[in-house]
């Protein structure tokens, strides 16, 4: 089983459906109504490969209607995703319907919010003992770079490339934007 929160239209889900096999199961979570559509037909395309459960909705440290917009023009091969901001809905990983006690891989592509969430996740994630992958959001403040790293590190151990040794979280290299963790 693996979790992709931050979807998008299926490109990272249709490599973890790959990995999990005809037995598997991909929840991807993709909020965005833009993205959705093809999220959605992705899933039917390849359903041979995985089971796809596709969910509308952002995940959150509480229940809630958010307004969401991306970040920039263009995200995602090119795709236009800017415009009018939309209200989308914001719920509890630990509250979807995901039973299953092993959870290999959770992705976390949140827009600057995956450390937030990581550190709110973290007792349930470590439950399932999942290697997480999550995104150093680029232009975090300092406050949020801090949450970040402390998050990480209390998961457990950085596995992707790049110099360990630091252990001030002010010398982490700035350059890193995706970091795979094995749980503690």
């Amino acid at each position: 089983t693996a979790i992709d929160i931050g979807a998008f239209t299926g490109d990272t889900v249709l490599q973890m459906a790959v990995a999990a096999g005809p037995q598997g199961t991909v929840y991807a979570f993709a909020p965005n109504p833009a993205s959705l559509a093809v999220l959605l037909q992705n899933s039917v395309l390849n359903e041979h490969i995985a089971k796809i459960v596709v969910l509308p909705y952002a995940i959150g440290v509480r229940k809630e209607d958010v307004v969401f917009r991306y970040h920039c023009e263009q995200i995602n091969g090119g795709f236009l995703m800017q415009g009018d901001p939309v209200t989308v809905k914001r719920v509890r990983l630990d509250e979807c319907d995901i039973n299953e006690a092993r959870v290999s891989f959770v992705k976390f592509d949140c827009e600057g919010e995956d450390g937030t969430l990581l550190a709110e996740y973290t007792p349930w994630l470590l439950k399932r003992r999942a290697v997480v992958k999550v995104e150093r959001f680029p232009g975090l403040g300092e406050a949020d770079r801090i949450v970040f790293w402390n998050a990480v590190f209390n998961y457990g151990k950085p596995t992707t490339d790049g110099d360990w040794t630091h252990t001030e979280l002010t010398e982490i290299p700035e350059g890193l934007t995706n970091i795979v963790i094995k749980p503690r």
